[in-house]
């Protein structure tokens, strides 16, 4: 439990200024407002991650080295077939 609280506008600031730089040389893609929807997997590693876009239903799969699920819930989670 952490004793760090601020007002959601706050913390959205603070992160912004974290990854700013990392955004602005093309490092990081944040996609807001989309949610997982499928994964891609080589046996037990996830490859891929596919992505609905929330206001217009386009999908977009993103692959990478590592993949991090920071989603308050897992919601990458059930997409994989892990066993839980």
């Amino acid at each position: 439990m952490s004793n760090v609280s601020a007002e959601p506008v706050i913390f959205r600031d603070v992160l912004d200024d974290m990854l700013r730089t990392a955004l602005s040389k093309g490092t990081l893609r944040c996609l807001l407002r989309h949610r997982p929807v499928n994964a891609v997997l080589d046996g037990d590693r996830v490859l891929a991650v596919g992505f609905e876009n929330l206001q217009t239903g386009e999908q977009v799969m993103i692959t990478a080295h590592y993949v991090l699920d920071a989603t308050e819930e897992g919601d990458v989670l059930p997409l994989t077939a892990a066993a839980s």
